[in-house]
């Protein structure tokens, strides 16, 4: 079964989660901002609702000194196959790919097929995710999903306007800061904290790169590795999680 075929089917579950289940409870932690109001468009309360803005990453690997390349770079990390991240593919296969033949891509996780690629793509392995941060190599870590390089689409690029990824978290854990689709949810966070960059499409990606000046860049990296460290030790959960708990103890008095 593939991608959309899982997505379709447990969309029934989905929606008994979204609109029975969460609203049974008495504080709800929500992936970001604007998960928050999708959810209170749904009927939920506003004041059971509590922001997390991104998830943690715990792991004990050392935290790589970043050292920006001669060329672009971007690292993609997660399920390689074209039914899931078709983007990785078609970012050297259309026409608009000769704006990236200077780009590299280091690829790591399952699934990863090399017949008929062309292009900066290189496959570097699957690692165990508490492993993978002592490994990631690039300039920025690439957050993007679906079938197409021209935009986020399909059920999983559509998603990431309102979840926050997991490898958003895996590449801030490395102290690596990251490029995201520029309407994902988590484009919100990169600002805030200026831990990246924003894209509308992939095929910009080498020429967003290279506009990022040396000064720029080594900014991002020193903020990437201070909201590492927070991931890295759980601060955003706990955050959250004492919030709740001051609600709960509101709502007992």
């Amino acid at each position: 079964m593939g991608v959309h075929g899982l997505y379709t089917k447990n969309r029934k579950t989905a929606e008994i989660s979204d609109h029975n289940l969460l609203k049974q409870f008495d504080a709800v932690i929500c992936h970001n901002e604007h998960m928050r109001q999708y959810l209170i468009e749904k009927g939920f309360e506003p004041e059971k609702l509590v922001n997390l803005e991104i998830f943690d990453y715990l792991t004990n690997e050392k935290m790589c000194h970043r050292v920006r390349g001669k060329e672009p770079s971007l690292a993609v990390a997660g399920n390689l196959h074209p039914g899931k991240s078709g983007y990785l593919y078609e970012m050297f296969r259309n026409s608009g790919s000769a704006k990236n033949k200077e780009l590299t891509v280091n690829a790591y996780g399952i699934n990863f097929e090399s017949d008929g690629v062309f292009g900066g793509i290189r496959y570097q392995g699957a690692f165990p995710a508490d492993k993978l941060p002592g490994v990631l190599k690039g300039d920025f870590g690439l957050v993007w999903d679906g079938p197409s390089a021209e935009s986020c689409v399909g059920n999983t690029g559509e998603y990431l306007r309102y979840n926050n990824p997991h490898k958003a978290s895996l590449y801030l854990t490395s102290g690596m800061p990251v490029m995201v689709w520029e309407e994902a949810a988590i484009a919100d966070f990169v600002k805030k904290y200026h831990v990246g960059i924003t894209i509308r499409n992939l095929y910009e990606a080498a020429e967003t790169i290279r506009r990022v000046s040396d000064e720029e860049y080594s900014e991002m990296c020193a903020n990437a590795a201070e909201v590492g460290q927070k991931l890295r030790e759980g601060y955003f959960f706990r955050r959250a999680f004492q919030e709740c708990v001051k609600k709960l103890e509101k709502q007992n008095e």
